[in-house]
């Protein structure tokens, strides 16, 4: 058990399952959402040069699945309007203050 990445991933699964639903039940206003893409930039998750991207992304989602607001959709702008135009080195580094500020915020 845990002998391969695999191994290692579909260990992680519930637990990120889980981290999905604790962030889409936690609804978010507009504001408070403009307010933790600062926290976000503040924390080195995104640039600050795309805080406006982001906060555009979670009041207009290019996807359906994204219209509800909550955490979940805010996690979504700053991967989909930040994080995917970043190096693969500086978008792995990106994860762990997202999740800090967004899990963080969740508690």
């Amino acid at each position: 058990m845990g002998d391969t990445v695999l191994d290692a991933y579909e260990e992680s699964v519930p637990g990120m399952t889980e981290f999905y639903e604790r962030l889409r039940g936690q609804k978010l206003s507009t504001m408070k959402a403009k307010s933790l893409t600062v926290d976000l930039a503040a924390a080195g998750a995104i640039p600050s040069a795309h805080i406006l991207p982001v906060v555009r992304e979670f009041e207009r989602p290019s996807f359906k699945a994204f219209r509800e607001r909550n955490r979940s959709t805010l996690y979504q702008a700053a991967t989909h309007a930040s994080v995917k135009k970043m190096s693969p080195q500086r978008a792995a580094e990106a994860y762990r203050p997202l999740n800090e500020v967004l899990v963080g915020a969740a508690n």
